[in-house]
């Protein structure tokens, strides 16, 4: 398994994106914590309880916001 660290533009670790052995993606939060899928076999980004919330590849520093200095919250944006 594949991990790569995402990072906001103050150079903290926001999250990971976890590359599975079948192409899909997993999507965790600094605490590695789940927030997230990509099945590719659907195209579709999935949150943590894999409910679609939006279909095809987005490029994976645009899942997680970033809220702010301090607040170390990772969420979806829709």
């Amino acid at each position: 398994m594949d991990r790569q660290e995402i990072r906001d533009k103050y150079n903290r670790i926001r999250g990971y994106i976890e590359k599975m052995a079948d192409g899909a993606q997993r999507m965790l939060d600094q605490h590695f914590h789940t927030v997230g899928y990509y099945d590719p076999k659907l195209n579709a980004i999935q949150d943590a309880a894999h409910n679609t919330i939006v279909h095809g590849s987005a490029l994976p520093a645009s899942i997680f916001d970033d809220p702010g200095v301090g607040d170390e919250r990772v969420t979806f944006r829709l």
